[in-house]
């Protein structure tokens, strides 16, 4: 397909209708928002995984892949600060997907909802000629709370939860068909990620942070998106990225990069973030605690019109041109394992 994911999506939302009053947030941010007029929103969000595109069936175990289809929609509703509710699962099973199987995916997609306090309310089944995995998830939030992508502000700090760029090495070590066992806990990272949602709902009810958006598709096309609806530039320090001893490792095992893991890789699923400078200390300590994790500084928010720019330690302008994952252009970086 000639024409690439975002702009594909440019062109739909060109065709859809206005929205009725009671949709506060429509097209273009993590999650759709419906106002329940009792204080609350309502949040909605979908996504699918689809073999060969997302995932190897061939090298996934089918309960771990339904934790990932869990955890890939938990993360849009902690990208907005949301509890996740209640999910809808839709599945298309190819012939050769046993009954076992089956039961396996949707335990696991049970298992890691459950961990968030939500569960399955109902779904689909299908035949076809490739397994797709698609949830439906809805969550709440108190209105007053919600984070949307727009809002962050000139001289903002850039915050980010975890350690991104592990997923991406995974999957290159799966690529490889690298040593699995040696490199088990980037593997599973890309296997098995972590919705943030405690971290979230954390940075959200502290009314610290202006703009929050999760890490699918690449930290650097991620920002991107939220530095478009923001109407702001951003600049991120390199040297302030930790880049950890199994992503160096990994590095000199297939040759690659690691910071092209953390700036462009994707799947992560974690949270990035901005707030004043000010508060930047205080935010990174309440997401830290509530989602026991990592939070690092990784850079600031710049006048619109300027981009973004990535420098290392002497200042140097070192942004890679591939800025992350999109959907129809697979020959960038081939089919997800």
């Amino acid at each position: 397909m000639a024409t690439g994911e975002f702009d594909l999506i440019r062109k739909f939302r060109d065709l859809l209708p206005g929205p009725p009053g009671d949709l506060v947030i429509g097209p273009g941010d993590d999650c759709a928002a419906f106002d329940a007029g009792d204080g609350r929103l309502w949040l909605l969000t979908c996504d699918a995984l689809v073999d060969r595109r997302h995932f190897r069936l061939d090298r996934t175990d089918p309960e771990i892949l339904g934790r990932r289809l869990a955890a890939v929609n938990l993360s849009d509703i902690a990208a907005m600060g949301g509890a996740p509710r209640f999910a809808l699962v839709s599945l298309v099973l190819p012939g050769g997907f046993d009954e076992a199987a089956s039961e396996a995916l949707v335990r696991g997609v049970s298992a890691e909802l459950a961990n968030h306090g939500a569960c399955i309310a109902g779904g689909n089944l299908s035949g076809g000629h490739q397994l797709v995995a698609d949830m439906t998830l809805v969550g709440e939030i108190d209105s007053g709370q919600v984070l949307k992508r727009r809002g962050a502000r000139e001289g903002d700090a850039i915050l980010v939860t975890g350690r991104p760029g592990c997923s991406a090495a995974g999957r290159a070590i799966l690529e490889y068909d690298g040593d699995t066992t040696r490199f088990a806990d980037l593997v599973h990272a890309h296997l098995e990620p972590t919705a943030r949602v405690e971290a979230g709902r954390a940075i959200a009810s502290s009314g610290l942070a202006t703009a929050m958006i999760d890490i699918s598709d690449g930290l650097l096309a991620d920002l991107g998106h939220l530095c478009d609806a923001s109407g702001v530039g951003a600049e991120i320090r390199t040297d302030a990225v930790e880049i950890g001893e199994a992503l160096l490792e990994a590095s000199s095992f297939t040759g690659i990069d690691p910071l092209q893991w953390v700036l462009s890789g994707g799947e992560d699923y974690e949270l990035l973030f901005t707030t004043s400078q000010g508060s930047a200390e205080e935010l990174m300590e309440i997401a830290a605690k509530a989602g026991d994790c990592r939070v690092m500084q990784i850079g600031a928010i710049t006048p619109g019109g300027r981009g973004i720019r990535c420098l290392d330690g002497g200042g140097a302008d070192v942004t890679p041109d591939a800025r992350g994952w999109d959907h129809f252009k697979s020959d960038s970086k081939g089919t997800r394992p």
